[in-house]
């Protein structure tokens, strides 16, 4: 299965484009961030404590960029907040999305060229190999959100996460968007997951939307 993370970046791809721009969308990294500290909180390993990241079980997901950015949690010198994890994690974003990028291709999903830069500079470039898996994840949220079909906390939570990096407009047409937007407002209002995992979906939600404000403003 994949993780939140490799989700939220999949439907981050532009469709019809031929290779993947890491830097279409400034509000990306924060989001991606905040489908970090998600999904190793929906995994029993975070908790939040007055908008703080408290670890609960320091144990080893199996998955290698998560596991790092728990170690680093782990090993801080304090307690911090949501917002400087958001901020933490985004700057370090040039890093981790190259694993990300890696092991999407090892599942086959992304493919890696080599190219140049400016003609001169060697780089990796990465391609759509397979968007079947995109294509899947965004008909699940559309159904969701469109259709009514009964959503979890990973579908919550992706929602939350791609409104908050203002992506919508990668998973819902033009014409939708009004009635999606409207719909995901009330679902996130009244949608029975559990108490305390919607609170966390909302905080983490509402901390990524405000240090995206506050770094991309102006």
């Amino acid at each position: 299965m994949l993780t939140l993370v490799e989700e939220l970046f999949l439907l981050s791809i532009i469709d019809g484009k031929d290779e993947v721009n890491f830097n279409h969308n400034e509000h990306l990294p924060y989001a991606l961030a905040g489908a970090v500290l998600l999904e190793l909180v929906l995994a029993g390993h975070l908790k939040l404590e007055k908008k703080r990241v408290v670890v609960v079980d320091p144990t080893a997901t199996g998955q290698e960029m998560l596991d790092r950015l728990l170690e680093r949690i782990e090993r801080a010198e304090k307690v911090y907040k949501l917002n400087h994890w958001i901020s933490e994690f985004a700057f370090s974003n040039k890093k981790w999305r190259s694993w990300m990028a890696d092991l999407l291709v090892r599942r086959g999903i992304l493919a890696s060229c080599e190219k140049t830069f400016l003609w001169v500079i060697p780089c990796t470039a990465y391609i759509e190999r397979d968007a079947s898996a995109k294509y899947h994840i965004k008909n699940h949220l559309r159904a969701v959100v469109l259709t009514g079909e009964k959503a979890d906390e990973r579908a919550i939570g992706l929602l939350s996460l791609a409104r908050a990096g203002d992506m919508l407009d990668h998973i819902f047409t033009k014409d939708e968007m009004a009635t999606a937007k409207k719909h995901l407002r009330l679902m996130l209002a009244t949608e029975e997951v559990g108490a305390v995992v919607m609170e966390t979906i909302e905080e983490i939600e509402s901390a990524t939307a405000a240090v995206i404000l506050t770094t991309t403003a102006g």
